[in-house]
């Protein structure tokens, strides 16, 4: 990986940083640096489509528990676990979902920095 791109690849994992503002932001900005730049900087598509598809999933990931909690009733989930209501629970969720992609962006940053491979799993392939 040449310095180009290792530059590149820091400054675009730390731009999926932006989810903290507004999720989307997390797959937005770093797919509009990915697409601006793509022809420019070589071997960069693998290590983008990888972070891409990490933030995609994430922001399924919120979605689709936000839903079945809502749900909870037609997905057979007792209206209270733990005594918490559906909201206590979203609002329990949320701060994990947050914490884990922080980490995984922090946690990637430094291998690209240190010139390895970067590791976001589980991710859905789009």
């Amino acid at each position: 990986m040449n310095h180009d791109s290792r530059n590149f690849l820091l400054q675009f994992n730390l731009s999926a940083l932006s989810f903290i503002i507004f999720p989307m932001l997390g797959i937005a900005l770093p797919l509009a640096l990915w697409l601006s730049n793509r022809k420019k900087i070589k071997d960069i598509d693998k290590p983008c489509k990888r972070l891409i598809n990490f933030q995609i999933s994430w922001c399924l990931a919120i979605v689709l528990t936000a839903i079945v909690l809502f749900n909870h009733e037609f997905f057979h989930i007792p209206s209270s676990i733990l005594n918490l209501g559906v909201g206590e629970l979203i609002l329990l969720s949320m701060p994990l979902f947050y914490a884990t992609n922080f980490i995984y962006i922090v946690f990637n940053s430094v291998l690209v920095y240190n010139t390895r491979q970067i590791f976001y799993q589980p991710a859905v392939p789009f």
